[in-house]
């Protein structure tokens, strides 16, 4: 039921952003159109709008209205239905091919897209952040965790995904990869190194630092409730995951959270720490489009800066507050990026794909894993000497030959992972 109401008040609140937009470029064409007249008869341009605005405005005020009384009474159809008290159906995500896997997936790019504007308007299709095993949600209380892992152990790995993708993406061509579906990082940790995996599902469109702050917080409650004592914990974040688990763990540094004490090692597997070229380009074309005083070009790129928060953050790798807070989100090339300086006892590791079997060959320069370059993937921001420098992290490794998505199930990536996560040395 949360989710039909969130699809229907998404399609009613579409209905209506776009009939903002469609007015205002009506408006504005009709003021340029109109503007010249003036030279003529000075009171033309204003007869001109106010005739405008007993038309069209009329109009535009019909639909709102129209919009508004849909919303009123699908409410109180959804209201009666809920009243029913029937109980929804539990379909897990970790299927693939299942309706509950189609609608979780369309869920996680709607949530990468749109998802701040989907948490400010209290929309139930915005799925917040929770935990997940098997395919369902899990609550982090001792109760829970003790019913949905019997055998859990003190070791605990918890996966975080990236932009516009849910806790499945860790699978990716499992059946390529392994011969059989739903293995993944977190399965094979638990196979072969005694790992307890945990998935977190998470609203990619809110700020990195949002879901960071976040995540520190439900480590909380998880470390307090978890049945047995922890040995070590450990944190594999893919794409934009990566960033939110290094937020979480300097948010907790910066807050004394009890969790951080048990935390040994944060893996970011094709994390755009330095930036992500496409968001770049998407600030570049948009700046660009609004440059032109026109509805042709000004239209196109109120649609393009309408994208998430958490997909600007990219653009530099953004992981605190106040990274973003208090600037402007759309300012061509306003890199606020902050240092940070590392936390001592936890070991970050950084790994990274290029597309050519050649890590130096141009094209694999260029484009890296086709979304984060090599050197965005295995540096930070950190304090140098002289302020903030782009420091490498404390172990890295290169794939060459895998692309951004393979990155985060590749079987060679979990060799490292689970070395990582041993204290093995990297090298080589």
């Amino acid at each position: 039921m949360a989710r039909w109401r969130g699809a229907k008040d998404l399609v009613l609140d579409a209905v209506e952003t776009i009939t903002n937009l469609v007015e205002e470029t009506h408006t504005e064409t009709v003021k340029q159109v109109a503007a010249p007249l003036r030279a003529i008869e000075p009171a033309a341009p204003d007869a001109i709008m106010a005739i405008h605005g007993l038309t069209a405005g009329v109009t535009y005020k019909t639909i709102r209205a129209v919009n508004h009384g849909v919303r009123v009474l699908s409410d109180l159809g959804a209201d009666r239905l809920e009243a029913t008290g029937a109980p929804a159906p539990r379909e897990r995500s970790d299927e693939e091919g299942t309706l509950g896997w189609y609608v979780d997936q369309a869920e996680g790019a709607l949530n990468g897209a749109i998802g701040d504007f989907l948490s400010r308007r209290g929309n139930g299709l915005d799925v917040g952040m929770t935990l997940r095993h098997q395919g369902l949600p899990l609550e982090p209380t001792r109760e829970a965790l003790q019913e949905a892992l019997p055998e859990a152990t003190g070791r605990v790995c918890v996966l975080v995904h990236g932009l516009s993708a849910t806790e499945w993406s860790w699978s990716v061509a499992s059946e390529h990869f392994h011969g059989e579906p739903g293995v993944n990082i977190g399965t094979q940790l638990a196979r072969d190194a005694g790992y307890t995996p945990l998935f977190v599902r998470y609203n990619s469109g809110r700020h990195v630092s949002t879901n960071g702050a976040l995540l520190s917080a439900l480590l909380t409650e998880l470390v307090a409730a978890w049945p047995h004592p922890i040995e070590t914990l450990a944190l594999v974040g893919h794409s934009m995951g990566g960033l939110v688990s290094r937020s979480a763990a300097h948010r907790a540094e910066a807050e004394g959270a009890p969790w951080l004490k048990h935390l040994d090692h944060v893996v970011c597997v094709g994390s755009p720490h330095l930036g992500a070229p496409l968001e770049k380009a998407a600030n570049a074309l948009g700046a660009a489009l609004s440059f032109f005083n026109h509805p042709g070009t000004q239209v196109p790129a109120k649609v393009l800066k309408a994208r998430s928060e958490g997909i600007k953050d990219l653009r530099y790798g953004y992981i605190h507050d106040a990274e973003w807070q208090g600037q402007d989100p759309d300012a061509l090339w306003g890199n606020n990026a902050q240092g940070v300086a590392p936390i001592a006892g936890v070991t970050f590791v950084a790994i990274a794909g290029t597309l050519t079997q050649d890590p130096e060959h141009p094209v694999g320069a260029l484009l890296g894993d086709l979304m984060v370059r090599v050197t965005s993937a295995t540096h930070y921001n950190g304090v140098g000497d002289d302020g903030v420098e782009h420091i490498p992290f404390r172990a890295e490794r290169v794939f060459p030959g895998t692309d951004h998505l393979r990155l985060a199930n590749h079987p060679e990536v979990y060799a490292v992972v689970r070395r990582a996560l041993q204290g093995d040395d990297l090298a080589g």
